[in-house]
């Protein structure tokens, strides 16, 4: 499976490793693990770093982002940070923000250090 998760209750925060091809359902299933385990409001990192930088179809797209809309609607979401090294994942990640818009800090970036820096500089989300 190319798309690892943790979610840590005591950090508020959700660990999430992409590797190789991610298919869509995967991401799906992680977002499902977030709704149960009650930790959509949790800061989130997401290391795009070993992600190829090829993408789903179109419409894997569309029904990602009509289920991301209907989290937004529905649940708070905590800030988010990835990782990536390459532009490919770069434009993949930023097509999935586009489609799935929340009303929470997201930002990308090319280190950890980086990313884990602005996450604990941003306020701490209600649950």
């Amino acid at each position: 499976m190319p798309l690892k998760w943790t979610i840590s209750e005591p950090q508020r925060l959700v660990t999430i490793v992409a590797e190789g091809f991610l298919q869509i359902e995967e991401v799906e299933e992680c977002y499902d693990a977030m709704v149960v385990a009650d930790a959509l409001s949790y800061m989130r990192l997401f290391d795009c770093r070993k992600l190829d930088d090829q993408h789903a179809s179109d419409e894997d797209f569309m029904r990602f982002g009509a289920r991301m809309s209907a989290y937004t609607a529905n649940f708070r979401f905590g800030p988010i940070a990835f990782v990536a090294s390459s532009q490919g994942v770069r434009d993949v990640i930023q097509r999935c923000l586009n489609l799935a818009p929340a009303d929470r800090p997201m930002k990308i970036f090319a280190s950890e250090i980086q990313a884990r820096d602005w996450l604990q500089s941003q306020p701490a989300a209600l649950a």
